[in-house]
Parts: C-alpha cells; sequence; structure tokens
C-alpha cells in the first residue's frame, strides 16, 4: 500500500510538472503572438509583391489569359514602395499606379478579410511622381489591415478593356519615411522626425549596439543555464510528449529572451485560450492518473 501510495504521489508531481511547463508554453506563446502590422502612429514605407492571378484562387479577376504578360504588366506599372500611414486606430495605403499616359481610369478594391471577399474603397490622388517616363499617380485609400490584398483595377487603353490584379504589401519590411508620396493624416514634420531618429539610431549603433549586445549575451546565458537547470530536474520523466514540448518550450523561452527588446503592442492571443490549454493538461493528468491507479486497485 505504501508504494502504491509512493508511485501516486510520483505520478501526481509529474502531472503538474507537465502543467506548469504547458503554462510555460502557453504564455511565451502569448508574448509572441502579436499583430504583423502592431506599430506605432506614423508613416512608413513598406516593398509590395504584384499578382496578375488571384493568389487566394489560381484564377485571373478579369478573366485574362495571358498570364505572363499580365504578371509583367503588373509588377512594371506599380511603384516599388507603398506609403502606410497609421492614426488612431486607422491605417491608409497609398499606392503608385504608373504609365498614366496609357490609362483612362483607376478603381481599387480592398479584401475584408483573410481569404474573404472584396469591397470598393474610395481612393483619393494625394500626388505625382515619375517612372520610366511616365507619370505615376498616388491613389490613397483606407484599409481594413495591411496584412490583406488591395486589387486596383485600370482601363488600359491599348488593351481596349480592364486589367485587375492583386497587391500584398510585405509588412516586415516597414521603415519610418514618406518617399515621392504626401503623407495626409500624419504630419510631414512627424515623419520626417521618424526618419532622421532611425538615421541616429542606426549612425550610434556602433556605440551603443556593443552594450545592448553584452546585454542579450548575458541573458541568453542565463536563460541557457536555466533550461540546462530544469533539464536535470526533469530527466527522471519519461513520458515522450512531455520531453517533446520541453523542447519547443525551451526555444521559445530563448528566443523571447533574445527578442524582448523588441516593442509589443499587446498579445492577440486571448487569455481564454491560455486557461483552456492549462485546464485541458490538468485534466489529461487525471485522466492517466484515474486509469493507471484507480483502476489498479
Amino acid at each position: 500500500m505504501l508504494l502504491l501510495e509512493q508511485k501516486n504521489n510520483k505520478f501526481l508531481k509529474t502531472c503538474l510538472k507537465i502543467s506548469l511547463l504547458g503554462v510555460m508554453l502557453i504564455s511565451v506563446l502569448a508574448l509572441h503572438s502579436k499583430p504583423l502590422y502592431a506599430v506605432e502612429d506614423g508613416a512608413y514605407l513598406v516593398s509590395r509583391t504584384t499578382a496578375y492571378v488571384n493568389p487566394e484562387t489560381g484564377q485571373t479577376a478579369d478573366g485574362g489569359s495571358n498570364i505572363s504578360l499580365g504578371e509583367s504588366m503588373c509588377a512594371s506599372i506599380v511603384d516599388t514602395y507603398a506609403l502606410v500611414e497609421q492614426v488612431n486606430g486607422k491605417t491608409y495605403v497609398t499606392i503608385g499606379i504608373g504609365q498614366m499616359s496609357n490609362i483612362s481610369s483607376v478603381s481599387m478594391n480592398i479584401q475584408t478579410s483573410a481569404g474573404g471577399g472584396y469591397q470598393y474603397a474610395p481612393a483619393t490622388v494625394t500626388g505625382t511622381s515619375t517612372m520610366d517616363g511616365d507619370t505615376v499617380n498616388h491613389y490613397r485609400i483606407e484599409v481594413v489591415s495591411v496584412d490583406l490584398y488591395i486589387s486596383p483595377i485600370l482601363y488600359v487603353d491599348a488593351m481596349g478593356r480592364e486589367v485587375q490584379f492583386f497587391i500584398k504589401l510585405n509588412t516586415g519590411s516597414m521603415t519610418p519615411g514618406t518617399g515621392v508620396f504626401n503623407a495626409l493624416m500624419v504630419s510631414q514634420s512627424t515623419a520626417s522626425d521618424q526618419t532622421q531618429q532611425q538615421q541616429v539610431t542606426q549612425d550610434t549603433s556602433g556605440n551603443a549596439s556593443t552594450a545592448e549586445n553584452q546585454t542579450a549575451e548575458n541573458t541568453t546565458a542565463d536563460a541557457e543555464t536555466e533550461v540546462k537547470d530544469e533539464e536535470k530536474e526533469l530527466e527522471d520523466i519519461s513520458i515522450r510528449s512531455f520531453d517533446e514540448l520541453y523542447e519547443k518550450a525551451e526555444g521559445l523561452t530563448i528566443y523571447e529572451n533574445q527578442k524582448k527588446e523588441k516593442t509589443s503592442n499587446g498579445s492577440s492571443m486571448p487569455w481564454g485560450i491560455i486557461l483552456g490549454g492549462v485546464v485541458c493538461l490538468a485534466g489529461l493528468g487525471y485522466f492517466v492518473y484515474i486509469k493507471k491507479f484507480r483502476g489498479a486497485k
């Protein structure tokens, strides 16, 4: 009887460790998860990609069949960068459309949700520039999210019909500034200050980064030591899924320590998911305990 109680206590401790580790993993995921475009209010330049074929359906939206020609035209007619302005919870994107001497009309559709449909978005011409010896008009629209597709519809005179294609912003390339565009929602002085601040940060990186790198290295070393200590403590646990969970948590823990200097605008993972994960892990441990030990009595 005493031996059975000792086994029960050891198993309960194992279940508790699994639950605690699950909480740690879910917490790390919660801290790491955030919107791709969680940036401060301001003006940013962002690169883009274009596609003649709808990336989500594999079909052209205008019924065109010459895919290679359409892809080439889309890539050359859109300015390399777009302007993103974020202010008071609203996001505006300005896209440069070139070859205006061959285009009679321009309208913009925006995707309303991931994998969802499109709706018309009123566009305002905010300025012009030049590209390949022709005029580029700058069209500003309000978007739901910079992570969703934008679909311009152009009437090309030489083709005698409308051409529709798709633009995706590369949110990871956001850089403070306005480029050739006019920022309407964010003052030009604010945009200029953002660019200057970035330049100062880059210029002083030789001095400041040494201390920052040293701090990051020390933090990483401490994290690795902590993880190794946890490994030794849990060596007697033979549950395969626990070992796999630990390995994942180890990687994410070190990653978060290395990245802790970055600013996050909040977690996108609801706390209900975290609590649900803990409950599931605890329930699993209790179920195994009932099956293995209660059944043995």
